[in-house]
């Protein structure tokens, strides 16, 4: 880029310096890099100084660089001004320019661009002049600014302290106190905070001060976290080991942390991943996905959302359709603002669109954190920093609303045992329409998913052995998590009905004998009917007793109408035929009319309520012996209606 790239990289940088939120290992290291009132006291040291020495260049360059990291934009305005009076400087006059826009002068601002560029214009490469031109236009799109949050409120619980994260699944806030000096997780109810006294589970391996974001799957089995030290930050991914009853190790994927400082990852779905990344210039969201072999793909910048500035610290609400990111690439009201976005899948790839201003939580400072906002979407919580002091701020009404959801957990046993069962799959269909979401059942029963609040959904649990169940979800009205248990029933043997009547007509019989088709007659009496374990399900009844109709027979000196009705032919037949007496030589020449006998047997089991003849069979053998294993072949293929 040249020389000129090197002083716009050189300004960029000390702006991300001072202006982007970090927790590094062992302390909070928020923009200006001091807890409790460690700049305070060097401003005033500092304008003691400058008092006796008004024209002392490296005095007000340490002024114009605390003031501006404690957000009191006025005097840099006027610190860079006395510099700039006593010596041409870009780094001062650069920072001119943003102290005016984040007191909401944008009008002047944008007129001070348009002369920073001619005056330093040897310094700065095309690129550079580019941004500034953007920059300029930014700011005469800009609304007025104002110093508070206007339709919020300070929270009791969040005085001096911040929001690092929330976990709406556990219910769960990560904050730093800074009067404490304390890194905490607590819930908060109503207007107070309650400490949970450790980190959940899945955390281990982190302290509570090392981790600044935290994003769990919809089912709570899988967690995201950003956690970095003094120059870096970096992404890591876990996931619940339900055979081993304990969470994985940590691993920190390459395709996770494109830059040197990678952080807020957000589960937009079980598959995508949306996090904030920089390589030491600017800022910008990107997604990844994985593949079905588990893999992650090269992160990509999302569409339709980065612009030439800073976007950071996303927050993806977990209705997997509503983002929450900080920018100072787009009109607001000085400085970053939050804004609000929508997320649209278009076949596998997603987008940015509908982006809004969050007015109610912006002002000129530097809206620099995420906003959160509560799984109804009735509450959202933001840090909103005054000079060196943070509080935590709500407010009921915002203009970018999540779609409300509430989480769901079922704990999957065996109906007679309560042990866990796995190898089941749950489906969860949306009544209203045709979507339906496939979730898994862990080796320990457990199966869970987001959902939304003002839909009904079918869950069906399916399991080998086991009956399929279904039930009715919907929000009960109270808590954010639904805990359930489903048992489910095994499968019994159908158990066969004892009370089929069968009748067995005598065989028609063509050039057979009656001897033949008794002994058929007997096989089928002895074995239609039966089940797996050989018990006869009803009473066959041999055709000597049928009370004159074809499907009725004579039981006990009564008329019964019988369930099914056995009959068939048996035909013999007798062909001549030419047959060689030997197989070499010359008996293969020397033939012999000779006559074969050929059994023809066909029987069919007609169903007499409908009619209709539910088994067929017809086969042909030249031994007679034959005709028994024939008939016990069709015998098998009756047994299913006799369940």
């Amino acid at each position: 880029m040249g020389g000129g790239g090197n002083m716009f990289l050189r300004i960029t940088a000390l702006l991300m310096l001072l202006l982007v939120p970090f927790y590094g290992e062992g302390s909070l290291l928020t923009t200006d890099r001091y807890e409790n009132n460690d700049a305070e006291t060097d401003v005033t040291i500092l304008k003691s100084i400058l008092s006796r020495h008004p024209d002392d260049i490296k005095t007000l360059k340490r002024l114009i660089d605390l003031t501006f990291s404690l957000e009191h934009f006025d005097e840099t305005e006027k610190y860079c001004e006395q510099y700039l009076a006593v010596k041409k400087n870009s780094e001062a006059a650069y920072l001119k320019i943003i102290s005016a826009a984040s007191l909401g002068k944008f009008k002047n601002a944008a007129e001070q661009v348009e002369t920073f560029i001619n005056d330093y214009k040897d310094e700065l490469s095309e690129r550079d002049i580019t941004l500034l031109k953007y920059r300029e236009n930014l700011y005469r799109k800009s609304t007025a600014a104002r110093g508070f949050p206007a339709g919020a409120k300070k929270t009791e619980w969040g005085k001096d302290s911040l929001i690092k994260t929330i976990i709406p699944r556990n219910g769960l806030f990560a904050g730093y106190n800074f009067a404490k000096n304390n890194h905490t997780i607590f819930k908060v109810s109503r207007d107070s905070d309650t400490t949970t006294g450790s980190n959940p589970d899945f955390l281990s391996g982190f302290s509570a001060k090392s981790v600044n974001s935290v994003s769990l799957s919809d089912d709570g089995r899988e967690v995201l976290i950003s956690s970095g030290s003094g120059d870096s930050s970096e992404i890591y991914i876990r996931r619940y080991l339900a055979d081993k009853n304990r969470w994985s190790r940590w691993e920190n994927p390459g395709e996770l942390n494109p830059g040197k400082w990678n952080h807020y990852p957000n589960f937009i779905n079980n598959n995508t991943i949306l996090f904030s990344s920089s390589d030491g210039s600017d800022y910008d969201l990107y997604i990844s996905q994985r593949d079905k072999d588990g893999g992650w793909s090269r992160a990509e910048k999302l569409s339709g959302i980065n612009t030439p500035f800073d976007e950071i610290s996303a927050w993806v609400h977990p209705d997997g359709e509503t983002l929450y990111f900080s920018s100072n690439g787009y009109e607001g009201m000085g400085g970053f603002d939050i804004y609000g976005a929508h997320l649209v899948q278009r076949e596998n790839k997603f987008e940015a669109t509908d982006i809004k201003n969050i007015a109610g939580a912006n002002t000129f400072r530097n809206e620099k954190y995420p906003l959160f906002v509560t799984p109804s979407g009735s509450a959202a919580y933001f840090n909103f920093r005054e000079g060196n002091k943070y509080n935590v701020y709500s407010c009921n009404e915002i203009n970018y609303k999540p779609l409300p959801v509430f989480f769901y957990n079922a704990d999957v046993v065996d109906d007679t045992t309560g042990t866990p069962l796995d190898k089941a799959s749950a489906e969860y269909r949306d009544q209203g329409t045709d979507y339906k979401l496939n979730r898994k059942v862990y080796t320990d029963g457990f199966t869970g998913t987001t959902l939304h609040r003002n839909k009904k959904y079918t869950l069906t649990l399916s399991a080998e052995g086991y009956e399929q169940f279904s039930k009715e979800i919907s929000f009960n009205g109270k808590d954010d998590l639904v805990n359930d248990t489903i048992r489910l029933k095994r499968t019994t043997k159908k158990q066969g009905r004892s009370d089929y009547v069968t009748l067995i007509t005598a065989l028609k019989l063509v050039h057979s004998e009656e001897l033949r088709a008794l002994a058929i007659q007997d096989t089928l009496v002895n074995g239609i009917g039966l089940v797996v374990d050989n018990v006869n399900t009803g009473k066959n009844i041999p055709s000597f007793t049928e009370c004159g109709d074809t499907d009725c027979a004579m039981i006990d000196g009564k008329t019964v109408k019988a369930d099914f009705v056995v009959f068939g032919t048996l035909v013999k037949n007798k062909k001549s035929a030419m047959k060689s007496l030997g197989d070499y030589g010359e008996d293969q020449y020397i033939i012999k009319r000779v006559s074969e006998t050929k059994y023809t047997l066909e029987l069919k089991l007609l169903d007499t309520a409908s009619g209709k003849v539910m088994v067929s069979s017809k086969k042909t053998t030249g031994n007679s012996e034959s005709l028994k294993s024939i008939t016990n072949e069709f015998i098998k293929k009756t047994k299913k209606f006799y369940k």
